[in-house]
């Protein structure tokens, strides 16, 4: 996709690098075969894919119920970890929908990777990586999964805590 005014890849046209970036070409192609066509293979499985969850998202109500999904999943992942012992790294205020960095326990034998290793066997994943410069864990709360699967998420990283003796000695502030 781009968003431009369509004289410029008009004028453009022939001259990318690559047949596959040459905006022109693809936006006239578009207009002599019709909307939706394509120069290439269409990607079945993708479009097939996009299409079970445009169908999915109409199916739960559009974009305001699947919002309200991922705010409920949150907040029953932002009590879980608290209620754990843990921090995350953002207060509730401000903390969104989508991603959840929780600050790891204070412990010398944390290791992330063993962590989530340990997780799996439970039957959750969370993200094998951090972005922040202490160390953490990135736990998501979207997807095709409701309040109920992050309760359980929550009480499988417990039970990883306590197999691992990582769990905090106190509750979160």
């Amino acid at each position: 996709m781009a968003v431009c005014p369509i004289e410029r890849p008009l004028e453009c046209r022939g001259r990318a690098q690559s047949w596959s970036f040459d905006l022109g070409d693809i936006y006239q192609n578009g207009v002599a075969n019709g909307p939706g066509a394509g120069r290439f293979t269409p990607p079945i499985q993708a479009l097939a894919a996009l299409s079970a969850a445009l169908d999915r998202l109409d199916a739960e109500g559009g974009r305001d119920a699947r919002l309200r999904r991922y705010k409920d999943n949150m907040a029953a992942l932002f009590d879980g970890i608290e209620g754990l012992g843990l921090r995350p790294f953002l207060p509730r205020a401000i903390q969104g929908p989508i991603i959840m960095n929780v600050h790891a326990p204070a412990h010398p034998d944390w290791d992330l990777r063993r962590f989530v290793e340990a997780l799996k066997r439970r039957g959750v994943l969370i993200s094998n990586f951090r972005n922040t410069e202490e160390p953490s864990m990135r736990i998501g709360a979207i997807g095709a999964i409701a309040r109920p699967d992050i309760l359980r998420a929550v009480a499988a990283i417990g039970e990883t805590l306590d197999e691992l003796g990582l769990r905090p000695m106190t509750r979160a502030a």
